[in-house]
Formats: structure tokens, sequence, C-alpha cells
């Protein structure tokens, strides 16, 4: 399947017309966890969504009494997010894995020291290990990706032999 410029919905009935074709014969998608349990993978922890939660981008920078910046978790996610986009970190959440990455793998002792010392050059002189670790929890959860679905979702599925090849 060719992807299309356009909405959204013609590309979703075209992808789910394409999954209805697939016969049931060969591997499963019981198969695939199974095999995929077998080789170290873990279901991912359940997800709880809480819609009532600020955006980071709506978030205002709290004061100290001097104008520094507060050493708190508000004051550490708003100058991640402000890392992360003027930075082009990247840093989000594998759904599959549920690691918080950076450079295309998981977030390490040495990469939050890295990511704490571009915290405190952004302007936030203060901060903690720990408020990084968690500022980079929160912002990595904000912005998830599965590499799956992603990749599915490009259409990449239908390039494959799927005759010649099974999983």
């Amino acid at each position: 399947m060719k992807p299309r410029k356009g909405t959204a919905a013609p590309l979703e009935r075209e992808s789910r017309a394409k999954w209805r074709s697939f016969k049931r014969s060969g591997t499963g998608i019981g198969t695939l966890f199974h095999i995929a349990k077998d080789h170290g993978w873990t279901p991912p922890e359940p997800v709880y969504e809480f819609d009532d939660l600020p955006e980071p981008a709506k978030m205002k920078i709290m004061l100290a009494g001097n104008g520094d910046p507060r050493p708190n978790l508000n004051n550490a996610i708003v100058f991640m997010e402000k890392v992360n986009a003027q930075k082009g970190y990247s840093i989000r959440k594998n759904e599959m894995t549920g690691q918080e990455e950076w450079r295309a793998g998981p977030i390490n002792d040495a990469y939050l020291d890295l990511i704490r010392v571009a915290i405190e050059q952004a302007g936030m002189h203060n901060v903690r290990a720990d408020l990084t670790a968690s500022a980079v929890r929160a912002v990595a959860e904000l912005n998830r990706y599965h590499p799956v679905r992603d990749w599915l979702a490009r259409g990449l599925l239908d390039r494959l032999e799927r005759h010649r090849r099974s999983l």
C-alpha cells in the first residue's frame, strides 16, 4: 500500500482492509508474543492516564524570592521540555520496552548527568539529580512511541514479502 497524502481516514481504511486480508494460516499474534517472551520481552506495566494534569507548555516557571527558579519538579519539567525541544534530544518512552530513551537507547546514569548539565545551562542552576530523573521520566511519558505500531502505521509491512518469510 502506498502512503497517501491528505487525511488519515483513507489510509486507516486501507490498513484495516489489508489486515482483514491476512489469512489465518502461519504465525499468529499469540505465537509472536510467545516467541518474544522466550527471548526476554516482558509486557510493559499498565499506563494510567491523568487528563487533568497541566501540559509542560502551559506550566510556568516558579521563582524564588531572589528571582532564581525554585528547585522543584515543575521547573525541572519546564526546563527539560525546553532542552528537549531546543537541543533536539528526542527524549521519549518506548511503549514496547517501557524504558525512557535518548540517542536511540535506554537512559542510564551517565546520560542523566549530561541531561542535568543541559538543564543547568538552560537556566535552572540548582537542579538536583532526583529532579532531573523525574523530569526526564515526565517528558518521556509525554513523548511516547511504539516501534512496531509506528512501523506498521508507516505501511512498511506491505513492502515485505509476507509469503516467503515467517516471523
